[in-house]
């Protein structure tokens, strides 16, 4: 494996994040880790930040844009996950 693909519904859409197999081991293992993408919602792109184990182990809260709204606040195991 080196590296996951981890996706959610966001508005119809999917918001998804490429995560390499090392940094993936750290997520699982509990270690808090903000990581960055941009997904498309609505016709406009927005600049996404993971945040995995987010004041707690297995918690995600996914933040957009500039004004901090949240695309998701869940759990990491509530994630679609596929491997490549």
């Amino acid at each position: 494996m080196g590296f996951v693909i981890v996706s959610f519904e966001w508005g119809g859409e999917y918001c998804s994040l490429k995560v390499d197999e090392e940094t993936w081991r750290k997520i699982t293992a509990g270690e808090e880790t903000f990581l960055f993408s941009e997904a498309g919602y609505d016709g406009e792109t927005f600049d996404m930040t993971w945040n995995f184990n987010f004041q707690k182990k297995g918690r995600l809260t996914v933040d957009y844009g500039i004004d901090g709204g949240c695309a998701l606040d869940g759990e990491i195991k509530d994630l679609e996950i596929s491997s490549g």
